[in-house]
């Protein structure tokens, strides 16, 4: 299959969603201040940035309000609920609500969204807790990469559905399966459909290199371990996911890491098990940042 090929169709589907769905410009603002934080930048800036999107604004406030923080008075302003949440907290917050914002009007039968979501948010908990593991400069730079490893899917479930459709009867749930179905029946896949649009999305080239190569990350060349620990991680949380396809994930998902990904990062399928359950508490976590109400039955 001719490369040029799939990078050209991959740009055509993007091309037919660029405008239904774009991620809001304050969000690279935001993950900028984040980066400057420690070299100096001011929370006042960054809660400033905030108030300018009521949404984002009220997730923020629900958040620092929430039974993961306890604070002692009612938060009322978004300065005092940005000095509450901690700075991973918060990246996680920001990266996950502008993501889910940005696919809220997609309308489609063929995925469920909250576990699409609840999969992208686990992918990039266990991304991160692999690249703290392997002693990575910047483990949060591939939480984001989790997080939106799989997004090229909406994009070809929104644009193909007819060849969604194929692919998943083709091959069932499982990422490989379904990646390899997709170069049959498509001729391009979610991963290089995903890419493409974080390109459009102006997202640094290591976001768009472990996603584009996040099922065969010994094709990428010059972020090898970003990508390698995307890789990982997918595994991983394939594991856990509360789905039917949980047990033939189990089987699977050791044999389904390449090699090269243990290599490269220096890590071991030794790692798994107590990845497995850092991601399942911090999931809590960040599940009632996004949603503080609904954990309130816990």
């Amino acid at each position: 299959m001719d490369l040029q090929t799939d990078i050209l169709s991959a740009r055509t589907l993007v091309e037919e969603v660029s405008e239904l769905f774009s991620l809001p410009v304050i969000y690279h603002r935001l993950t900028d201040l984040l980066d400057d934080l420690d070299s100096g930048a001011g929370r006042e800036e960054i809660a400033d940035v905030i108030s300018h999107d009521p949404a984002l604004m009220a997730r923020v406030l629900k958040a620092a309000n929430s039974a993961r923080y306890q604070p002692s008075h009612q938060i009322n302003t978004v300065y005092d609920a940005v000095t509450t949440i901690s700075d991973d907290d918060l990246r996680t917050l920001i990266t996950s609500t502008t993501a889910i914002d940005a696919f809220s009007h997609i309308d489609t039968d063929l995925v469920d969204m909250d576990n699409f979501w609840n999969h992208s948010v686990c992918c990039g908990l266990a991304a991160r807790i692999l690249a703290e593991k392997c002693q990575l400069a910047e483990p949060d730079r591939v939480f984001v990469a989790g997080m939106l490893h799989d997004i090229g899917q909406l994009v070809i479930y929104h644009t193909v559905p007819a060849l969604a459709r194929q692919v998943l009867e083709k091959a069932g749930e499982p990422e490989e399966y379904r990646y390899r179905a997709e170069k049959e029946v498509i001729g391009v896949t979610h991963a290089q459909v995903g890419a493409e649009l974080l390109k459009v999305w102006g997202f640094p080239d290591y976001l768009v290199e472990a996603v584009n190569f996040h099922h065969e990350p010994d094709k990428a060349k010059n972020y090898p371990i970003e990508t390698s620990l995307v890789h990982i991680s997918t595994s991983v949380v394939n594991r856990i996911e509360p789905s039917w396809k949980m047990s033939l994930a189990q089987r699977e998902s050791i044999a389904q890491i390449n090699p090269y990904a243990w290599s490269i990062t220096g890590l071991s399928p030794e790692i798994i098990h107590p990845t497995l359950e850092d991601v399942n508490v911090e999931s809590f976590g960040v599940m009632c940042l996004l949603d503080p109400e609904s954990m309130l039955i816990f």
